[in-house]
């Protein structure tokens, strides 16, 4: 039988925007806000003063008009967090302390599924000089999500950068800044789950050089299916919803935003119509671009009534 356990939060999707040099303030545009509830924004910035930095610090961070929340910073990385977002794409503007030359890489994660009133654990944060960026985040919960920024202080050219890991999925890559002003910076993040215990967040660049990285456990709200081949565990959970995220269950199939081809929205125990919640609202149109499973907890646990003569699947 499968087995539920706290899992991962869902990922909607992300967005990535390029700073400037000779910048007071970026800005960028945010992926839209999932659909689902309980909703988290994560913000990293990468940022590098070089030649002739006076100790410049980021003194906001709005997500259209509303001010996030300040989580960690290490030497050139900032992390800026808010809960339950307003919907739609909204611009990101990121405000510095003054106007010298900067190379300044920022980008936005959505995600949906994440306790409301606890959703990150502590920051944990690391620099050096080498070749792997890497930091250790300790999880105070089983199936999370770890999410990390990483800076690198490029100096003379832009090298190679990946994420050391196959299951670690990157979500934005970019760099920004000049040889000249010692500016030139590169930025990148990435999510991981987490089973339990600790998780490392670790990437490789071509050449040795100083960075910075931050990272945080994001917390989960819902119970996640987890499924293997055997029908036992499954440990996609990143590619899989939770019908309860959502005010209907069109709504939860809309939001698997799948990178590979297929995805699993789950329909725990009880009876769903159009009255409930989430709301069973046929006809459900699937997705023609990709697979979805549909997976209910049995017949005599997960029920749909639809009214008379409706038809259940948009052709």
């Amino acid at each position: 039988m499968p087995r539920l356990s706290a899992g991962s939060p869902h990922v909607r999707r992300q967005a990535f925007g390029v700073g400037l040099t000779l910048v007071l303030a970026m800005s960028l545009l945010s992926a839209p806000a999932s659909k689902g509830e309980n909703r988290l924004v994560l913000v990293g910035v990468s940022w590098n003063e070089g030649n002739g930095g006076t100790g410049e610090s980021i003194t906001s961070v709005t997500y259209g008009t509303t001010g996030m929340v300040f989580f960690a910073r290490r030497d050139m990385v900032d992390v800026y967090s808010l809960v339950n977002p307003p919907t739609g794409v909204k611009t990101i503007t990121v405000t510095w302390s003054g106007g010298n030359a900067k190379g300044a890489i920022g980008g936005a994660l959505s995600l949906a599924g994440v306790d409301q009133t606890s959703p990150l654990g502590a920051g944990f944060t690391q620099q050096g000089t080498s070749t792997t960026p890497n930091v250790a985040v300790s999880l105070t919960t089983r199936n999370g999500l770890v999410f990390d920024t990483v800076g690198i202080r490029e100096v003379a050219s832009v090298g190679s950068l990946n994420p050391f890991y196959p299951d670690q999925i990157q979500h934005w890559k970019a760099s920004a800044g000049s040889v000249p002003s010692l500016t030139l910076t590169q930025g990148a993040a990435s999510t991981r789950l987490a089973v339990d215990g600790s998780v490392e967040m670790k990437w490789t660049i071509s050449a040795s050089k100083p960075w910075a990285t931050v990272a945080a456990e994001v917390k989960a709200l819902w119970l996640r299916l987890h499924v293997d081949a055997e029908g036992l565990e499954f440990t996609a959970a990143r590619f899989g919803v939770n019908v309860m995220d959502y005010a209907t269950i069109q709504d939860a199939i809309d939001d698997v935003d799948v990178p590979f081809g297929e995805g699993l929205v789950y329909l725990p125990p009880g009876s769903y119509s159009e009255t409930s919640r989430p709301a069973f609202k046929p006809p459900i149109e699937l997705p023609a671009d990709r697979s979805m499973l549909l997976l209910g907890a049995g017949p005599t646990q997960t029920q749909l009534f639809a009214p008379p003569s409706s038809t259940m699947i948009a052709s």
